[in-house]
């Protein structure tokens, strides 16, 4: 049975930890252990970016030194528009 929508909130998301919780919930979202509509939203002082994309982008680049789930892009941009700044 799949937990109810929900939201992780990251705070200080600028930090390295961002990348790893992301690659994290894309391990998580392929094993369908998360519901469809799950968000991760990050908080942060004095980041490089300030949007979604920014965000987005560095979880990818992160992804495939963190992840143990094979990169599959279908899936990835399932997950990334999970992923909120």
């Amino acid at each position: 049975m799949l937990p109810q929508p929900c939201v992780l909130v990251i705070f200080g998301a600028a930090g390295t930890e961002l990348a790893q919780a992301n690659a994290g919930g894309y391990n998580l979202n392929g094993g369908r252990v998360l519901p469809s509509n799950f968000a991760v939203v990050g908080f942060g002082l004095g980041a490089e970016g300030d949007s979604d994309e920014w965000i987005r982008q560095r979880a990818a680049t992160a992804r495939p030194g963190i992840s143990r789930r094979p990169p599959e892009d279908n899936h990835w941009q399932h997950f990334a528009r999970s992923l909120f700044y």
